[in-house]
C-alpha cells in the first residue's frame, strides 16, 4: 500500500498538466495553416476564437502581382469590434495591420505585400475578449517581400515622401467613404542591405479632433499604401485630417474636404 501512495501523487501531477496542455491548444484550423498554431499563441495570445462568417476578407483567388495584393475587411452582425487584426500566414512578416475602429465602420481597404501563396486572415476582437476569425487563401508565386520598393530608386522620393492624395464619396446610408494615398516606400528590412523603412500609423479625424479610425501599419503594407475606410459621415460638407507617421519620424498630415455637390 505504501508503494501506492507514493505512485498516486505522480499519476495525478500527469493529468493534471494533460488537462492544462489541452485547455490551451488552438482550436482545428478550417485552412490547414502550418502558422496557425503560431498565430493563435503569438498574435492572438491564445485567446478563445471563433471562427466566423460574420468576418469577411475580400481578396483575388491568385495574385497578379504579388507587390500589390488588394485586400478588404468588413464585419457584420458585430457591433462592439475594438480592433482588428490583418494577418498573412506565411510572410516573413506574418502581422500586417490593426485597426481601431473608434468611431468608423469596422471595414477597412489596403493592398499587401505577398511572400508566397498563403492563408490571409482578418481576427476581429469583440469587447468580451473573443477573437471572431475569417480569411481566405490567395495563390501568389512569391517574393514580394524580399524585393526593394521602386520609390528609392526615383531621384526625387524624398521630396514627395509622405505626399498625401484622398478623396470623399459620400455614400446613400449615411457614411463618407474615404480613401487615402501615401507616398511612401514601406521597405520590409528584408531585402540586401536596405533598412526597413514604414509607416507606422494612420489617423483620421474630425474637424473637431476626435479620432474616427486608427490603423497601424507593419513592413508587408505595400508600397505607397492605399488606404480607405468608412466613417458616419459629418453632413453634406465638412472634411477629415489625415495624420500619421512612420518608423522613422516622418510625420504625414493632409486636410480632406468634402466636394460640393453640383
Amino acid at each position: 500500500m505504501g508503494r501506492l501512495f507514493r505512485i498516486a501523487p505522480m499519476v495525478l501531477s500527469v493529468l493534471v498538466l494533460a488537462n492544462v496542455a489541452s485547455a490551451g491548444a488552438p482550436p482545428k484550423d478550417p485552412f490547414n495553416s502550418p502558422m496557425w498554431g503560431w498565430v493563435y499563441e503569438e498574435i492572438l495570445e491564445q485567446g478563445q476564437v471563433i471562427f466566423d462568417d460574420r468576418v469577411k476578407v475580400d481578396a483575388p483567388d491568385s495574385a497578379e502581382g504579388n507587390f500589390q495584393v488588394p485586400v478588404s475587411v468588413r464585419v457584420d452582425g458585430l457591433d462592439d469590434v475594438t480592433e482588428i487584426i490583418l494577418i498573412v500566414d506565411l510572410n516573413p512578416i506574418l502581422k500586417t495591420a490593426k485597426f481601431t475602429p473608434n468611431k468608423a465602420r469596422p471595414y477597412f481597404a489596403l493592398r499587401v505585400k505577398m511572400g508566397q501563396a498563403s492563408v490571409i486572415r482578418a481576427a476581429a476582437r469583440t469587447k468580451d475578449g473573443v477573437w471572431h476569425l475569417g480569411g481566405k487563401y490567395v495563390d501568389a508565386s512569391g517574393g514580394g517581400c524580399t524585393v526593394p520598393s521602386v520609390q528609392m530608386a526615383a531621384a526625387d522620393w524624398e521630396s514627395n515622401l509622405n505626399n498625401v492624395q484622398a478623396q470623399i464619396w459620400p455614400r446613400e446610408n449615411g457614411v463618407d467613404r474615404i480613401r487615402t494615398r501615401i507616398i511612401h516606400p514601406m521597405d520590409t528590412g528584408l531585402s540586401g542591405n536596405i533598412p526597413a523603412f514604414f509607416m507606422e500609423h494612420l489617423s483620421i479625424k474630425n474637424a473637431e479632433g476626435v479620432e474616427l479610425a486608427h490603423l497601424q501599419t507593419f513592413e508587408p503594407v505595400s508600397e505607397d499604401p492605399v488606404i480607405t475606410f468608412e466613417v458616419d459621415a459629418v453632413g453634406e460638407t465638412g472634411g477629415y485630417s489625415i495624420s500619421g507617421m512612420d518608423n522613422n519620424g516622418n510625420e504625414i498630415s493632409a486636410w480632406v474636404e468634402k466636394a460640393p455637390k453640383s
